[in-house]
C-alpha cells in the first residue's frame, strides 16, 4: 500500500505499486491545515508521483497531525502561501528534523518547491536541502530518482542535481533557470476525493495554466508561463475516468484556472460535465471573458454564485495596473450573468495600490454603484485583500503603504461600498505585513523564522535579531541594487519589469 496512513471521508482515485521491500519512508507534507492541503493540485501532484514512483513508502502530513511518524529518508513540502513558511519550520520540529540545515548534518533530505519558493527561494536557503523553482512536473521526477539513489548523501545528490534548471542546492548550487514545461498533457487533477477540503467531495481538475493577463501585482504571469490550456480531449478522458467510477460516488467537478472561462472550449467542458450527471464548480472568472454562450453555459450548470476580480473599482487605476477591462466589461458580464439566474456575485479588490487617491474612492462608488444596478436583485459583495508587492512582477519595487495608510484605504473601500450599498469583507491587514516580508525577503527571514516558532521572542523581533529591518518593505526597493531573489534567477528582465512599474505610479 503506497500510503499508510488514512483520513475519514477520502476516496482514493488511483491505484499505486507496492513499494520494494525495504523502501525508505517519503513524506509528502503540506505545511497548512489538512483541508487546504487537499484542496490543493499541486500537493495532490507531489503525492501521486512520490506513490507512483515506487521507489518509496510513502505518507501525507499536514499542519493539524498530530502523530510523529517512523524516520523519514525525505520530505517532500509544497509551500503555496508565504505564512506557511513559519508552517513549514513548525513541521519539521514536530517530525523531529532539526529546521537549520547547517545543524542537521544528516538525516532526512527536507525539499521544498511551489509557488512561494518559486517565487523567492531565499527565506528557504536556511532550511532546505533542495529547493524546486517552477513548475514540479520538470523537476520532481529527477529529484525523486536521486533522493531514492542516494539516500542522505549530500554531496552525491548535489553531483546529480546542481546543474538541473530549476533546481536550487543551497550551500552546493544556489543558482538556476527557472524550469517552465509547456507539454498541453502536464495538468493536475485531483487523485484522492476528500469530504473535509475547502471544495468538500469535489474533483478538481486544472484547466489551464498560467494567465492570459498581464497584471504588474500577480506572479501567474512570471512564474507560470506561457498560458496554455487542457486539451478537451484530455478533460473528458478525466470526466470519462472519475465520474460514476466505483467507490467514488462525487458529482462535483471544480475546473481550476486562473480565468477558467478564457479556455476555448470552456463551454464545450460544462456541457460535457453536464452530460455525465456532473455539477460544476469555477474558480474565478475574467468579465471579459463572460459573453452570451459562456454566461448561458454558467446558468444551464446550476451555478448561483460567481467571482470576479476587478482588483479596483477605479478604470485608470486598473490600466495602470495592466488589467485592460474597462468598467463596461463588469456591467455587461453581471448583467448576463444575473440573466442566467446568478444570485451571488463576489467582487476580489485591492487595498494600498500606488497612488491610490480620494478620486480613486469616488471613482470606486461609482462603478460599484452601478455594478450593483446591473445586477439587481443579486447579492453583490466585495472581498478586500491589501495589495503584497511579489518578487518576479513589476510591483517588485514598490514601497507597501504603513499601517496608518493601510488602515485609511481601508476605510475608504467600506465607505464606497456602504454608499453603494454593496457588503465587504475584509482580510487581515497585519497577515499581509507578513507576507510581504517573507515574499520579499532574504536568509535572514528564513533564520528568524526558526528563532520565531522556538517561542521565545516576537516575530519582528527574531527579524531584528537576524540583521532583518522589518520596516524595509515599506521603502522602495531594487531601483540601484540587486534584489534577493535576482542572486538566483539573475534580473528576470529588470528593465521591462522596472518601466511597467513607473507606468504604474504615473
Amino acid at each position: 500500500m503506497a500510503d499508510s496512513r488514512k483520513y475519514a471521508g477520502e476516496r482514493p482515485l488511483e491505484k499505486y505499486p507496492e513499494p520494494r521491500s525495504g523502501a525508505p519512508l517519503a513524506i509528502a507534507a503540506y505545511p497548512n491545515r489538512y483541508s487546504t492541503g487537499m484542496s490543493n493540485l499541486g500537493f495532490h501532484f507531489v503525492y501521486s508521483y512520490l506513490a507512483g514512483s515506487g521507489r518509496f513508502r510513502v505518507e501525507r502530513r499536514f499542519l493539524d497531525d498530530r502523530t510523529v511518524p517512523a524516520t523519514a529518508g525525505a520530505v517532500f513540502f509544497t509551500v503555496s502561501y508565504e505564512e506557511d513558511l513559519l508552517n513549514l519550520v513548525r513541521m519539521l520540529v514536530s517530525l523531529g528534523i532539526e529546521p537549520l540545515r547547517e545543524r542537521r548534518g544528516g538525516g532526512p533530505l527536507v525539499i521544498a518547491g511551489g509557488p512561494v519558493v518559486s517565487s523567492n527561494p531565499l527565506p528557504f536557503f536556511p532550511l532546505a536541502d533542495v529547493l524546486a523553482a517552477g513548475e514540479g512536473e520538470g523537476t520532481l521526477p529527477l529529484i525523486v530518482e536521486a533522493a531514492a539513489d542516494e539516500g542522505s548523501d549530500r554531496s552525491a545528490l548535489a553531483a546529480r542535481l546542481s546543474m538541473v534548471d530549476g533546481l536550487i542546492l543551497p550551500g552546493y548550487s544556489e543558482q538556476t533557470r527557472t524550469a517552465t514545461p509547456v507539454d498541453p498533457e502536464l495538468f493536475q487533477n485531483s487523485v484522492i476525493i476528500a469530504s473535509d477540503t475547502v471544495f468538500p467531495d469535489m474533483l478538481l481538475v486544472e484547466i489551464s495554466r498560467g494567465c492570459p493577463g498581464a497584471c504588474s501585482f500577480c506572479m501567474a504571469t512570471s512564474v507560470y508561463r506561457p498560458f496554455r490550456t487542457m486539451p478537451f480531449e484530455r478533460f473528458e478522458s478525466i470526466l470519462d475516468s472519475v465520474l460514476g467510477a466505483e467507490g467514488v460516488d462525487t458529482r462535483r467537478v471544480g475546473l481550476v484556472s486562473t480565468a477558467v472561462a478564457a479556455h476555448p472550449d470552456f463551454t464545450e467542458m460544462m456541457r460535457a460535465v453536464d452530460v455525465r450527471g456532473g455539477n460544476v464548480g469555477l474558480s474565478s472568472l475574467r468579465a471579459v471573458d463572460v459573453d452570451g454562450d459562456r454566461a448561458e453555459a454558467i446558468g444551464r450548470a446550476g451555478i448561483r454564485s460567481v467571482s470576479l476580480a476587478p482588483e479596483s473599482g477605479s478604470e485608470k487605476m486598473r490600466q495602470r495596473l495592466g488589467k485592460k477591462d474597462p468598467d463596461t466589461a463588469y456591467f455587461d458580464a453581471v448583467r448576463l450573468l444575473r440573466r442566467e439566474g446568478v444570485s451571488r456575485i463576489t467582487l476580489y479588490m485591492l487595498a494600498g495600490l500606488p497612488g491610490e487617491d480620494g478620486g480613486t474612492f469616488d471613482e470606486t462608488e461609482k462603478f460599484l454603484s452601478e455594478l450593483a444596478g446591473a445586477a439587481k436583485g443579486a447579492r453583490v459583495t466585495v472581498n478586500l485583500n491589501v495589495l503584497v508587492p511579489k518578487p518576479r512582477t513589476p510591483l517588485q519595487f514598490m514601497a507597501m503603504p504603513g499601517q496608518k495608510e493601510i488602515r485609511a484605504s481601508v476605510d475608504s473601500m467600506r465607505a464606497a461600498c456602504s454608499d453603494a450599498g454593496v457588503g465587504i469583507s475584509v482580510k487581515g491587514q497585519r497577515s499581509s505585513m507578513n507576507q510581504a516580508r517573507i515574499a520579499l525577503g532574504g536568509e535572514g527571514v528564513g533564520r528568524a523564522a526558526v528563532r520565531f516558532t522556538a517561542g521565545r521572542t516576537s516575530w519582528k523581533r527574531a527579524l531584528k535579531d537576524e540583521g532583518v529591518d522589518p520596516d524595509l518593505i515599506h521603502l522602495e526597493r531594487g531601483i540601484g541594487e540587486i534584489l534577493p531573489w535576482e542572486q538566483v534567477f539573475g534580473d528576470g528582465g529588470r528593465d521591462s519589469l522596472l518601466a511597467r512599474y513607473r507606468a504604474v505610479l504615473g
